[in-house]
C-alpha cells in the first residue's frame, strides 16, 4: 500500500486519499479527484478523475469480492468504482457511512458559492409569488362561492326568490343589519356590523329581482362580482363578501364608506373650484385603474361617488351595471341597457359600450361640479355633432376656467366616442 501511494506522488497525484490492492491487477490509488491503476509491471494508469468538488474522494477500499470502491468526501457515501476482473463499474450509491469531521475546504466554498447564490436569487420573488398566489386564490374562492350559491337558488325547480321584505337581524351568523342607507330599483343597500371583524361597518347590497329571469339575474350578479373583485384601488369600494338571506335572496357585502355622496355635495351649490379640481383628480384615478383591469363601470354618476369623513377622499362605488371587456379591447355588446339618461352616453342606449362611455359620464359629473348645471341645461340640438357648438355651450356655462379646460370638457361630452379624450386625467391637468 504505501509503495502505492509513494508511487502515486511520484506521478504527481497530490494529497493522496488511500490506496487498494486489487488482486492479480495492482494497485488502485486515489487523491482527492484522481484515481491510478498501477500494474504489477509499474506502469500506472489514469482510471477516474472527479471535476465535481462536492464529489472528492476522500477514501478508497477493496470488499471481500474484490470490489474497489471510494468514499465521496462531502457525502460520505461509498461508490463501487470497479469490479472484480478488472470490468469498470458506473459509480452508484451502495450505503451511507459516517465521515469523520475534517475542515471545511474548497467543496464546501464552492457550494456557497454556485448553489446558494443561485437558491438566494430563485427565492428572491417569493413573497410577491405568495401574494399573487392568494390573491388568485381569494378571487377564485369568492367566484365559485357566487357560482355555486346563485346556482342553488336559480337552478331549474328552484323556488324564486321572496317578494322584496325587509331585512333585519343577522345575516349568514355574520352580518348583523343596523339600517337601510339605499333603496333601488333593484336592490336594498343595508348598513350592517361584521360580526367577525372587530365590528368593522359594511354596506350589504341585498336584490329584489323577482320579476327577472334567474339566469340573467345570475348573469347579473356573477359580472358585478366579477367587475368589482378585479379592482383594487383606494378610490374605488372594495367587495369583501357574498352570500344569501334566509329567504333566499342573494347579497353582496362591500366596504361602507362613512361619509355623504357627491350628489349630496352639490345640492349645497355650486362647488369650490379646488375641490372640485382635486376630486376630479382622484376619480380620474379611480376611472384609470377601472379601465386598466379591463372593467368598464357604465354607471359614474355622482349618487355613486362618496367623499370620506375622514379624509375627503372620493370613493367610486356600486359595479352593478359594469361589464368586463375581454380581449384587452375596451369595448363590448351589452344585451340589456341600464343607467342613468342624463349620464348615459348615445351609444350606450344602443348596447354598445367603451371606455368612451365612462368618458362622457366623467365629462357630465365634471360640469355639475364646475357650472351646477347638467348636459341637458346646455340645451344642445338633437344628435348635435358640431364640437365648436358644444364648446361655446360648455363655455357660457363654466366661468374663470381655461380655454383648454373648456375644449377637453366639450370632447368629453361629443356624441362620436372617437372625439373624446382617453382619460379624465387630461382635463384635470387643463384645470391646472
Amino acid at each position: 500500500m504505501q509503495s502505492g501511494a509513494r508511487r502515486a506522488l511520484e506521478l504527481g497525484l497530490q494529497e493522496p486519499a488511500g490506496a487498494a490492492e486489487l488482486s492479480g491487477e495492482g494497485i488502485l490509488v486515489s487523491s482527492a479527484y484522481q484515481m491510478v491503476l498501477v500494474q504489477p509491471d509499474g506502469m500506472a494508469v489514469r482510471y477516474a478523475s472527479s471535476d465535481d468538488m462536492n464529489q472528492a474522494y476522500a477514501g478508497i477500499g477493496v470488499d471481500e469480492n474484490q470490489n474497489a470502491y471510494v468514499a465521496d468526501y462531502g457525502s460520505g457515501v461509498l461508490r463501487i468504482v470497479r469490479r472484480k476482473g478488472g470490468v469498470a463499474a458506473s459509480p452508484h450509491r451502495v450505503s451511507r457511512m459516517p465521515l469523520p469531521f475534517k475542515p471545511l475546504g474548497r467543496p464546501v466554498m464552492r457550494i456557497f458559492d454556485y448553489y446558494l447564490l443561485w437558491i438566494g436569487f430563485a427565492l428572491a420573488p417569493l413573497p410577491f409569488v405568495v401574494r399573487r398566489w392568494r390573491y388568485r386564490r381569494q378571487k377564485a374562492r369568492l367566484l365559485r362561492g357566487v357560482d355555486s350559491d346563485l346556482s342553488a337558488v336559480f337552478s331549474p325547480g328552484a323556488a324564486s326568490p321572496s317578494p322584496r321584505a325587509a331585512v333585519a337581524g343577522v345575516l349568514e351568523g355574520r352580518y348583523r343589519i343596523v339600517e337601510c342607507v339605499a333603496n333601488g330599483g333593484s336592490a336594498v343597500v343595508y348598513r350592517a356590523e361584521d360580526l367577525r371583524n372587530q365590528g368593522r361597518m359594511v354596506a350589504v347590497k341585498v336584490f329584489d329581482l323577482p320579476d327577472e329571469d334567474p339566469v340573467a339575474v345570475q348573469r347579473r350578479l356573477l359580472r358585478e362580482c366579477v367587475a368589482s373583485s378585479r379592482v383594487r384601488h383606494v378610490s374605488v369600494a372594495p367587495m369583501l363578501d357574498v352570500g344569501m338571506t334566509a329567504d333566499g335572496q342573494p347579497f353582496l357585502v362591500m366596504e361602507f364608506v362613512e361619509g355623504e355622496s357627491l350628489r349630496a355635495l352639490l345640492r349645497r351649490g355650486l362647488m369650490d373650484r379646488c375641490v372640485a379640481v382635486r376630486l376630479l383628480g382622484e376619480l380620474a384615478d379611480a376611472v384609470a385603474a377601472t379601465h386598466g383591469q379591463g372593467v368598464l363601470h357604465l354607471d359614474i354618476k355622482p349618487e355613486n361617488l362618496m367623499v370620506r369623513a375622514q379624509n375627503g377622499r372620493l370613493v367610486l362605488i356600486d359595479f352593478g351595471l359594469a361589464a368586463v371587456a375581454e380581449g384587452g379591447a375596451l369595448a363590448t355588446h351589452m344585451s340589456s341597457v341600464g343607467g342613468t339618461l342624463d349620464y348615459m352616453a348615445p351609444e350606450q342606449l344602443m348596447g354598445h359600450v367603451s371606455a368612451g362611455a365612462d368618458i362622457y359620464a366623467c365629462g357630465a359629473v365634471a360640469l355639475e361640479m364646475l357650472a351646477g348645471k347638467r348636459v341637458a341645461e346646455l340645451e344642445l340640438p338633437p344628435n348635435n355633432q358640431d364640437l365648436a357648438l358644444t364648446a361655446a355651450r360648455v363655455r357660457a356655462a363654466v366661468t374663470g376656467v381655461p380655454e383648454e379646460a373648456v375644449v377637453v370638457l366639450a370632447r368629453m361630452l361629443s356624441l362620436r366616442p372617437e372625439e373624446r379624450p382617453t382619460g379624465l386625467a387630461e382635463l384635470v391637468r387643463a384645470l391646472g
